[in-house]
Order: C-alpha cells, then structure tokens, then sequence
C-alpha cells in the first residue's frame, strides 16, 4: 500500500464564470430560450515546492483545465412540443505539464520534446433533444448526445488523469417516456 502526504505553501486560484439567460415568447409562434455559461481560468497554481514556496506548479491550460470553456443551451416551446440544442466548448490543453513544454515562473521547459503532439486542440460536443408532452401526464422524448461523434482527442481515454473532461462515449442515442400517475390522463 503506497501512502503519501502532500503540504502545497499554498494554492492560489482566479477567474471569471459568467452566465447570461434570455428567454422571450412570440405570439403564436413560441417561446425561445438561450444561455450562455462562460468560464476564463487566469490563474490556477499549485505550490508544492516548501524549499521554493515562490515557484508555481501551474494547472490551469494542462490537461483537464481549460483556460478557457463555455457551454450553449438554445430551447424552443409551443403548446406540448420542445426541442433543445445544447453545445459545449474546451479551449485546447497541453497533454503533458505545462512545466514540460513552456517557461513557467522563471523555470526554463523541463522537456520540450516530449512528445509529438503537445496540444489537445479545441473541442466542442453538441446534443440535441426533442420532447412531447400529452395530457400533462406522458412526456416522451428522444435525443442525442454528442451528435457529432466527437471522441477523447490524440488517443486519451476520457476516464481520469485530466481526459475525463471529455466525453468518452462518442455518439449516443437515447429516448424516453415519463409518466406522472398523479396527474388524470
């Protein structure tokens, strides 16, 4: 059994998450709705070093921490139908340390050549649903996620060490129907 204790001088973390939502009706068309979540990551640093507690171990653009990432929701409504669109976008990430390929905190690159690929690049995921509603008590609905196929980038498995920001399941169909027993079909 492998046990370890880790005592960071510190941990400093800022940024910016924004949300913006807007919904309006349109007289015998629908109702429509959008929001936008955003989140800019400035500074995410670590600082393992207790004999140099001013040397950074900087998270923020390695793998599974995005400088910057948003998601997208879009929905319409009449009467019982509802269709919804929904997006979300990661910013490219280094696979390895940041350390590794770029200076950080005056340190020069550790390794540079790494590896072949250093970056992620940028990724983004869209799903789509629609949905009935009957007598207020059967909703059946049916979607798909992912619609694009997107998988993990350069090979990584979407399960752990930074890649389970990514959706590991590729595209997936899915469909439904709820219903409320309390309600009078």
């Amino acid at each position: 059994m492998l046990q370890s204790t880790l005592n960071y001088a510190s941990r400093k973390a800022r940024g910016i998450d924004a949300a913006i939502d807007y919904s309006f009706e349109v007289e015998s068309i629908g109702r429509f709705s959008a929001r936008w979540l955003g989140t800019y990551v400035r500074q995410r640093d670590n600082f393992p070093f207790l004999d140099q507690p001013s040397r950074a171990d900087q998270l923020v653009e390695e793998l599974g921490d995005p400088k910057y990432s948003f998601n997208l929701d879009l929905g319409y409504r009449r009467d019982n139908f509802a269709f919804s669109y929904g997006m979300r976008w990661l910013e490219t990430q280094y696979v390895d340390f940041i350390e590794n390929v770029r200076w950080v905190t005056g340190f020069a690159p550790q390794n540079p050549d790494f590896a072949d690929v250093s970056w992620t690049g940028s990724t983004m995921y869209h799903d789509v649903r629609a949905s009935y509603t009957w007598k207020d008590s059967f909703n059946f609905y049916v979607g798909v996620d992912n619609v694009s196929d997107e998988l993990p980038p350069i090979g990584l498995t979407g399960t752990g060490a930074g890649s389970g920001i990514f959706s590991n399941k590729g595209r997936f169909f899915y469909g439904g129907v709820k219903w409320d027993f309390g309600k009078d079909g």
